[in-house]
């Protein structure tokens, strides 16, 4: 797949769904919003996949047990992530929800059906990750969304 097909796919899945239009740069990200969710897109050209993702909080310096064993238990074979997987960047100390598709074979409904289900699912995430992470002011620090952020 070309970066062109799947702008047009991402348009074409955006606008069916009443989202606000998004780009795809030179690169292959972008930063798509659903209902005030930063969702990154990036285009895996060497394995013609694209990638949803976005951070579901910052991992503190002293994490408890409790949070690290809810986060292996939901990443476990991608079953209670709808197929996603749960991960770190650890130079931000970023916990990341990804979600990979097969570009070749995506079409813009399925696009925006992968959408509203990651969106779904992450936001379920990030509600759980809060539990975890809420501080005495019962406020998470949820870190700003990286493009370029997956390496392979």
């Amino acid at each position: 797949m070309s970066l062109q097909s799947l702008h047009a796919i991402l348009a074409e899945a955006l606008a069916g769904a009443g989202l606000p239009a998004a780009t795809i740069s030179p690169s292959g990200t972008a930063v798509i919003n659903v209902r005030g969710l930063e969702i990154g897109l990036e285009y895996l050209e060497a394995e013609d996949k694209a990638a949803l993702y976005c951070s579901t909080g910052r991992l503190p310096a002293e994490a408890s047990p409790e949070l690290y064993e809810f986060l292996l238990e939901k990443n476990l074979l991608g079953a209670k992530t709808g197929g996603g997987h749960i991960g770190l960047y650890a130079p931000a100390r970023t916990i990341i929800f990804s979600l990979t598709l097969d570009a070749a074979a995506l079409t813009a409904t399925q696009l925006a059906n992968a959408l509203e289900r990651f969106t779904e699912t992450a936001t379920g995430l990030i509600e759980e990750v809060e539990e975890h992470l809420a501080g005495p002011s019962g406020m998470m620090e949820i870190s700003p969304l990286m493009s370029n952020m997956l390496w392979v």
